[in-house]
């Protein structure tokens, strides 16, 4: 495609990361066909194209994960928490690291619990994320 060629041209490589599961009720084809289209990619490509598989981060759509009783996703089922939210960056640093050269994964103690967690858009409806 245009898109892969744009950003392999320039000597990056090209990192595809599944998204989190949703909500039964919420699976929309759309995100299965572009999955698809990554893997076949990523078969295609090893050297320099890469799908990293959030299953194994995930598991089974929940949302609290650990229980905790903060939530990890919002009530819509789609969209994540600050707390979902900084977990899964971490897991994501930490795997990119174990991938590419050039990357340190910064102490979640560092960035984790920082104003961004604030941002009203992680508890849009009001209490979602509380």
């Amino acid at each position: 495609s245009e898109y892969t060629a744009a950003v392999l041209g320039t000597g990056a490589a090209l990192v595809f990361v599944t998204p989190p599961p949703v909500d039964s009720t919420k699976v929309q084809n759309e995100v299965s066909f572009m999955l698809g289209l990554a893997r076949q990619l990523a078969a295609e490509r090893p050297a320099d194209v890469f799908l990293i598989e959030a299953d194994e981060f995930w598991g089974p759509f929940a949302y609290d994960m650990d229980g905790d009783g903060v939530p990890d996703r919002r009530q819509d089922g789609v969209h994540l928490c600050a707390q979902g939210t900084a977990r899964f960056a971490n897991w994501l640093v930490i795997e990119l690291a174990e991938r590419f050269d050039g990357i340190e994964p910064a102490s979640p103690a560092q960035w984790a619990n920082g104003p961004w967690v604030t941002d009203p858009r992680f508890n849009t409806p009001e209490g979602t994320c509380s």
